[in-house]
């Protein structure tokens, strides 16, 4: 970053602009409305989008008062960046949008780590208004000093000059051989991975909990994470593993994930077969639909391979139907964890690694947490094998020393 692109923090702040709230919101009627609320309690600086604020009054500012949809501008995008340098900064989110996408943008914030953050749906009165501000914090705890903007983003600096992004990473389960136990694969979890689940439910339950654009948004922000530690990892290893993370069909669907994950591999330089893009099963709506069959056909267009996750003996069939285009299924744990003690599991996991090994794909055995497990999978058909047996979720440091420990043995 250059000096002239980057204004620095000052250390401390004055007095006099205690109580400072920022109202970002792309309707002046509506600024002008919280405005006066606030008063006489807070001073007050209106900004129309994310981009205007000035880095100052962002710092000394005890509330901020925010939109999720203006103009160009996503409220999300906005959260993210300020959990990394401002987590204990009080947030109130008001938004016009639909009561579940406000409240999971409040879940969403919590996910990356922000620590006092309220929602609220448009119209808001003066007591909902003020009710809400008085259970908040009355001025934030310490946050870094050294906070920079920079193309419209916010970093946190570390005395190396490089951005530091805290203990929120994505951690990692190492998937084997089952005959070798040499590490094949690498299953991604972002720091999100729980929101990305639930909306995998709400689809499979036909609902729609976050618009498209704030789950295609935490999709591409994960995977960017898993590239880049993806780099990492390679150059500390000398390795190339397969990397995979989850998607919803939703995400799929949109006709940007395509386009915007070929230009994000390209320009980290990152082969793309060596990303698992995994969906969840069951795929009933989603083979119906045409965007999610185009979206698979460019995926596999450009090299990247497919992985539907969950299948069960019931949903081998619906794996066949798109056999042409997935390179792996990952079996229900649930149907694992009943493996040494029901005939039925057996004979499910038994079918999956027939019909998959027919049709030329590979399996994955996720939750392989004993020996007994392990010694049953051998016998039915030896699949790929991932679970606490052989390790813990991991963040990359982590990953990394775990993975130098097995090239010693």
């Amino acid at each position: 970053m250059s000096s002239q692109s980057v204004r620095q923090l000052p250390m401390s702040s004055n007095s006099a602009d205690q109580h400072l709230m920022l109202v970002v919101d792309d309707d002046p009627v509506f600024s002008s409305q919280i405005s006066f609320f606030a008063r006489p309690q807070f001073n007050v600086m209106q900004y129309t989008n994310p981009d205007q604020i000035d880095p100052i009054a962002l710092y000394r500012a005890e509330l901020i008062v925010l939109d999720l949809q203006m103009p160009g501008h996503d409220g999300i995008e906005f959260l993210k960046s300020l959990s990394l340098v401002c987590p204990h900064k009080p947030v109130l989110i008001i938004s016009g949008s639909d009561i579940q996408v406000v409240r999971m943008a409040e879940r969403v914030a919590e996910l990356l780590g922000m620590t006092h953050v309220r929602a609220a749906q448009k119209p808001v009165s003066l007591s909902q208004f003020r009710n809400i501000v008085s259970v908040m914090p009355a001025s934030p705890q310490k946050d870094p000093a050294n906070i920079a903007v920079s193309g419209g983003k916010l970093w946190s600096l570390g005395d190396d000059g490089k951005s530091a992004v805290g203990d929120r990473q994505s951690r990692y389960k190492p998937q084997l051989d089952i005959k070798t136990f040499d590490v094949l694969g690498l299953e991604a979890l972002p720091p999100w991975t729980s929101l990305i689940d639930d909306i995998q439910k709400a689809e499979q339950a036909g609902k729609d909990l976050v618009s498209p654009e704030i789950g295609l948004d935490f999709s591409l922000s994960a995977i960017e994470a898993v590239l880049v530690d993806c780099d990492a990892i390679t150059r500390d290893t000398a390795r190339h593993y397969r990397f995979s993370v989850s998607v919803s069909s939703e995400t799929l669907a949109s006709g940007n994930f395509v386009k915007t994950l070929v230009e994000m591999v390209g320009r980290l330089k990152i082969p793309a077969n060596r990303l698992v893009i995994c969906f969840a099963a069951p795929l009933a709506d989603a083979t119906s639909s045409r965007e999610v069959m185009a979206s698979m056909a460019r995926l596999k267009l450009h090299g990247f391979q497919l992985s539907l996750r969950n299948v069960s003996s019931l949903l081998v069939e619906e794996a066949k139907s798109v056999a042409e285009v997935l390179d792996e299924v990952v079996i229900d744990s649930v149907l694992l964890r009943s493996l040494t003690t029901s005939l039925i599991s057996r004979g499910s996991v038994e079918n999956i690694l027939r019909v998959a090994g027919g049709a030329g794909i590979r399996v994955v055995a996720d939750g392989v947490d004993d020996e007994r497990t392990l010694s049953w999978l051998r016998q039915l058909g030896e699949p790929i094998v991932q679970g606490r047996l052989f390790a813990h979720p991991m963040n990359s440091i982590e990953l990394r020393a775990w993975l130098q420990q097995q090239f010693r043995h």
